[in-house]
């Protein structure tokens, strides 16, 4: 989520005062699913409200249940340090806390949750088109990548893991991680609105720039059985970005654009071998070894 006022769609600010937070301005996203609005409560405490768009008729129903099906997964996996934290609804006339509620005076009544404001910003802001810090670039993936052995244990493939999805509490500087001793903030992994259980059979969905090119394939056209290598394959894909400064190649999804994508971070990774001391060429070379598996 990008704090840019000036990209943003106009739209009005919805009342929330039976909530009890007070809105204060849209914030800019890539998603084509929801509307990501700031607010504060009576104590000047900052959350993000991720309201459904109902806009397009087509897929309204599509982007309710993603909405669902993200405070269902938050309620199923627990509290996870490295997973964006959810709030209840402050509305005093529930009963029982709930994540879930609606925005009445919308048109549509979409339905919205409230999760933590992360001032740090995303991944895809950090690196930019300039690659990073190799020991800054592993750091971030291993604290991903945790995250990612925490849901996959409980069943969950995340299934849209992209830089856009991956926040930090507090801003991150390339110059403050030189050494893979300095302590980081922990990358946040967020949006789990097309989260599915591994082994399902579900309509491919997600961001097609991040995914496998078997699944671009069969992109909303036939079924596949969820699996939890499509989240590894999506973190090979942002190592190499973070490590080469590049994004993959936009509307090419065949095999020859990923492996030339892949083949680039390799390169990168064979000038660091070339440049590091030699107590570092195992570690250098695990990594590339790692990183061909993952892509496979």
């Amino acid at each position: 989520m990008i704090d840019n006022e000036e990209e943003l769609p106009v739209l009005p600010l919805p009342a929330l005062d039976e909530y009890g937070y007070q809105p204060l301005r849209f914030l800019e996203t890539d998603s084509k699913m929801s509307t990501i609005l700031l607010a504060s409560d009576g104590r000047n405490r900052h959350y993000v409200l991720k309201i459904a768009r109902v806009d397009q008729l087509v897929r309204a129903d599509l982007n309710r249940q993603a909405i669902v099906n993200t405070i269902e997964w938050f309620t199923s996996l627990g509290s996870h340090p490295g997973i964006a934290d959810l709030y209840p609804t402050a509305n005093p006339s529930h009963s029982q806390p709930s994540y879930l509620a609606r925005l009445q005076a919308w048109e549509g009544a979409p339905e919205f949750l409230v999760m933590e404001y992360l001032e740090g910003g995303s991944l895809r802001d950090l690196v930019g088109q300039q690659r990073l810090p190799l020991e800054l670039a592993l750091q971030i993936a291993l604290g991903v990548a945790q995250t990612l052995d925490f849901i996959h244990q409980r069943g969950c493939v995340h299934r849209d893991l992209k830089p856009e999805n991956i926040l930090f509490r507090t801003p991150l500087h390339r110059e403050r991680s030189q050494t893979l001793n300095a302590a980081l903030p922990l990358p946040i992994l967020i949006d789990f609105g097309v989260a599915a259980r591994a082994g399902e059979n579900r309509f491919v969905s997600g961001s097609r720039l991040w995914m496998a090119p078997e699944l671009q394939m069969a992109y909303e056209r036939y079924p596949l059985a969820v699996d939890p290598a499509w989240d590894l394959y999506a973190l090979g894909l942002i190592v190499c970005y973070m490590i080469s400064g590049v994004m993959p190649r936009r509307r090419s999804y065949d095999w020859a654009s990923y492996e030339s994508y892949r083949q680039r971070a390799l390169t990168y990774l064979d000038r660091e071998f070339n440049r590091r001391p030699a107590a570092e060429h195992d570690a250098v070379l695990q990594l590339k070894s790692l990183l061909e598996r993952t892509l496979a």
